[in-house]
């Protein structure tokens, strides 16, 4: 007996059954209750799998007319591609759809939104944001090759776009809702209002470049709010601290010999009396500082504005650090090291940031010149300069900063010595011990 899965096609003069192809109009079944059937194949989507799946069915009919009406309905949902079922997730976005357009027929809804994409000058494209972000990232590693782009912050770009692409990676970049970033921002460590606007800023960034690639019409991070950043009081050294790291800086000897942190003199002077960051002190070389001109010329890769910039107006204890600084070769990483140790063999604690601040404090209150002060910290304004340095130190401080020169940091740093005495003379408070780093240390240890 022929098998069913043998069983050869059998050809009809039925008109009907047509050309198409996956339908078969079955062999008569003499004497059965419902002797016609007609089998077809169609797409079925597979919960348990996730996908779609090849399903055949057939079905038996008592009358042959009923028969090729089945077979030719079929026939046109194939030849129209409408011949699948559609998964739960698809039901739902289409009642979800549905439910927001009301009564317009979606062909309108689908012309106003073409015409809007045209308008707005938005190509449509398959990209995800993983493709764009790896696009994004090499195009700022091509700038950090070329000098004018920082290599810290396209770090902080790859690191903040890879936490963003685990999540957003297989969508397209206008498919990522507002809400479903903001609800990734605050899942991220950003508990600090600074932290979570340095986070919304890089996204933003890499949004605005797939509104510059016409991916999408809007930078979405433009509809999510920064947080309000209360102001925190900024640290900065006093002037006997400040003139002890310098003693030491200039003095210290090691078993050896050697003055260990003089190569780091040139560029601890440019941010204690410049005010230069310490990214840029890293980055600036002797070339961009004129001592004949009192001027720095800070190049676009080396400041936070990006743009190229000619200052000058420094105090004059900055020129005469320099010129007893030796010349060094330092990296960025070595220099780190080594002044975090000078910081440890001064005894002087080390606030975050605390040179620059520093420098802006005393300046300012000196001169009484914030608009000088501004220019020379390469603000863009004033606003920040009274927000956190004004009424930090006198008038009468500010000025003694102004003596502190090479020649001088020996005795200025003698009021910081003596309170070391002090601190370390003192009997332990119910708190515990001096701390190691305040305590008054043998004479070997050199300078301040």
């Amino acid at each position: 007996m022929e098998t069913r899965t043998k069983r050869r096609r059998v050809a009809t003069d039925n008109a009907n059954q047509g050309p198409t192809r996956g339908i078969r109009i079955l062999k008569d079944r003499i004497g059965r209750p419902n002797p016609y059937g007609v089998q077809w194949s169609e797409r079925v989507w597979d919960e348990q799998a996730q996908q779609e799946k090849r399903r055949v069915r057939t079905m038996f009919f008592h009358r042959a007319e009923d028969r090729d009406r089945k077979a030719q309905a079929v026939r046109d949902a194939k030849r129209e591609g409408a011949l699948r079922t559609l998964s739960r997730r698809e039901v739902d976005e289409w009642a979800a759809f549905r439910a927001a357009i009301g009564d317009t027929p979606w062909h309108e809804v689908v012309a106003g939104w073409r015409a809007h994409l045209l308008a707005s000058g938005v190509v449509l494209s398959k990209t995800t944001v993983k493709e764009h972000a790896k696009d994004f990232l090499e195009r700022l590693a091509q700038r950090v090759s070329g000098g004018t782009f920082a290599a810290g912050t396209y770090g902080h770009h790859k690191h903040k776009l890879r936490l963003f692409t685990e999540h957003f990676g297989h969508l397209r970049p206008a498919e990522v809702k507002v809400e479903q970033i903001t609800a990734w921002l605050d899942q991220q460590q950003t508990a600090v209002a600074a932290t979570y606007n340095n986070y919304r800023k890089m996204i933003g960034v890499f949004f605005a470049d797939c509104v510059h690639a016409r991916l999408l019409a809007e930078n979405p991070i433009g509809r999510i709010k920064h947080r309000v950043e209360l102001r925190e009081e900024v640290g900065i050294l006093t002037v006997s601290q400040l003139a002890a790291l310098f003693h030491t800086a200039q003095s210290f000897t090691d078993s050896e010999g050697r003055r260990k942190f003089a190569p780091a003199l040139w560029r601890l002077s440019l941010e204690a009396f410049a005010g230069v960051r310490f990214g840029s002190a890293c980055r600036l070389t002797r070339e961009d500082v004129s001592p004949g001109d009192k001027g720095i010329r800070h190049p676009a890769a080396s400041i936070k504005t990006r743009k190229r910039h000619y200052v000058d107006g420094y105090p004059e204890q900055l020129w005469a650090w320099l010129a007893i600084a030796p010349a060094e070769s330092l990296t960025a990483r070595q220099y780190l090291k080594l002044k975090s140790e000078l910081f440890d063999a001064a005894r002087v604690p080390h606030p975050h940031n605390c040179l620059r601040h520093s420098f802006a404090s005393y300046h300012v209150a000196a001169r009484s010149d914030p608009g000088k002060t501004a220019y020379l910290l390469i603000h863009k304004d004033q606003k920040k300069l009274w927000n956190h340095y004004k009424g930090n130190v006198t008038g009468a401080e500010g000025r003694a900063w102004e003596e502190l020169t090479p020649l001088r940091a020996e005795e200025m740093a003698q009021p910081w010595v003596e309170e070391l005495k002090r601190r370390a003379e003192a009997p332990p408070t119910a708190s515990g011990p001096v701390p190691a780093a305040h305590r008054s240390p043998p004479a070997a240890r050199g300078g301040g």
